[in-house]
């Protein structure tokens, strides 16, 4: 699953909350550090430094998203 904004506030607490069900989960954040403090606190995670308001760069995170998993779960 991608999290966009996973590093504060809602996206954090939607990250969490997937990694305590057993999801693989991914997070999309523009803030560098606090991925990196993610990743110390939740090993398995994925982070990918990604400002969504850039096009280019959501294309790079999505392939690069794609290129290790293949495929997303999408939730309604």
């Amino acid at each position: 699953m991608i999290v966009t904004g996973g590093v504060r506030g809602l996206g954090r607490s939607v990250v969490d909350a997937l990694i305590s069900k057993g999801a693989i989960v991914s997070a999309f954040d523009i803030n560098r550090q606090g991925l990196a403090e993610l990743r110390e606190q939740h090993p398995d995670i994925t982070c990918i430094e990604c400002d969504i308001a850039d096009y280019e760069q959501v294309l790079a995170a999505a392939a690069r998203y794609h290129a290790e998993f293949k495929s997303a779960d999408v939730f309604d």
